[in-house]
């Protein structure tokens, strides 16, 4: 194994060992580099590396953040308050009509290397077993998914939605949906789906998209 390859080992596993949480901001690269004792150019190497994965985002004048970007506001449908307009039921019937076609879409327009960041995305989330951090991973697998189809339009679509899904309209839903079982399922149903994607199967990846959100809607509200 090459030292390029150990050094990007060990910066990914010290960063998801609980030493930081959800979008904070990592140490100076000094102080990494002495924690790992490492250089600081070998540093660089591997946190370039994870930012490609999107395990960390770097901002010039800010720093290095644990976790995916943010999704940029002005990347969103310009509609005033909208997670004040809508509630949990919209929200769902919003995703079905839009994600199976996004994944319809990926599955013959995704270049390669967005369907190693995908792949890469998932095979972070594999582990993780904290549904916050969970959720995290999965909306920036779904965006990832989006951003593959080459249409901006409907990306801030999706943003959107996404964007409801922060506010405090889901209350105690969020609690019965994201359960370690319901974890679980997910992530096989999200395996589906990249498979579908990365064979360039179109009808499969809208089925298995749609099979994901049916299975979503009916743990929330328990219909099908």
């Amino acid at each position: 194994m090459r030292q390029s390859e150990r050094d990007l080992i060990q910066v990914r596993e010290y960063l998801s060992s609980g030493h930081f949480v959800e979008a904070e901001r990592l140490p100076p690269e000094r102080e990494l580099a002495e924690n790992l004792r490492i250089t600081r150019n070998r540093l660089r190497g591997a946190l370039r590396k994870l930012a490609t994965e999107g395990l960390i985002w770097r901002q010039v004048g800010k720093g290095t953040f644990l976790g995916p970007p943010p999704v940029p506001k002005e990347a969103r449908v310009a509609l005033p308050n909208v997670a004040d307009m809508t509630n949990p039921r919209e929200i769902m019937e919003a995703r079905l009509v839009l994600e199976p076609e996004l994944a319809r879409l990926a599955a013959t327009r995704a270049s390669t290397p967005d369907i190693e960041e995908m792949q890469a995305c998932w095979d972070r989330m594999k582990p993780i077993d904290d549904p916050v951090a969970f959720q995290t991973w999965d909306r920036h697998l779904h965006r990832l998914m989006a951003k593959a189809t080459g249409n901006t339009l409907m990306v801030a679509f999706l943003d959107t939605i996404q964007s409801s899904t922060d506010e405090n309209i889901w209350g105690r839903l969020r609690d019965v949906y994201m359960t370690r079982e319901r974890m679980e399922e997910a992530k096989e149903q999200h395996g589906a789906i990249l498979r579908a994607i990365r064979t360039r199967n179109p009808r499969e990846a809208e089925t298995q998209m749609r099979l994901h959100m049916r299975a979503v809607q009916k743990k929330i509200f328990g219909e099908e």
